[in-house]
């Protein structure tokens, strides 16, 4: 008999999985030294499908086929979690090692600001701010909680699409050997 993985154990596997995904896709996008708005969203859409492949693998494989919205859920965010964690440390780290990230991002910004006409003062200030979250453990926090926030959102998507509820919830689906 095949051993059922357990709801933490499909949520690391899948929240690794995908992670590793994203971070490469992040990876390659600063490689390309983009700042397309599109191409940064679909990180999130990578996040969708590996919450929604991980649930339904999840939902086929421990529990015979039917899953309940929370249950759904439950999974989609401990798989958000994993994600969030693997891409905060990843962010935390490469932003420590590569120092010019943080400059470009403060010349673009510099840049923006200018276009805006901005009076000089302003421009200072607001520059200032942007150096003081500009660190690595800001910038780590930060895409933790958007990741955990949005990742949040498109978990109740998500179960509420991958649900299917026990048309007889009395049998007991998990030892159906006995009748």
């Amino acid at each position: 008999m095949e051993k059922k993985p357990t709801l933490f154990s499909n949520s690391l596997i899948f929240g690794l999985l995908t992670s590793i995904i994203v971070v490469l896709y992040s990876i390659l996008l600063m490689s390309m030294e983009t700042q397309n708005q599109a191409l940064s969203i679909l990180s999130y859409l990578l996040v969708l499908g590996g919450m929604a492949y991980g649930t339904i693998t999840y939902r086929n494989k421990a529990l015979d086929g039917f899953i309940s919205y929370g249950h759904a859920l439950k999974s989609c965010v401990l798989i958000v979690l994993v994600i969030a964690i693997v891409t905060a440390l990843f962010i935390y780290i490469y932003v420590s090692i590569d120092n010019s990230f943080i400059e470009k991002a403060l010349d673009k910004a510099e840049e923006e600001m200018a276009t805006k006409d901005m009076p000089e003062e302003q421009m200072e200030m607001g520059l200032e701010y942007a150096r003081k979250f500009m660190q690595p453990h800001w910038m780590a926090i930060m895409s933790f909680i958007a990741y955990m926030f949005f990742g949040f959102i498109l978990a109740l998507i998500v179960a509420a699409v991958v649900k299917k509820d026990n048309p007889n919830p009395f049998i007991n689906t998990i030892d159906s050997s006995v009748n």
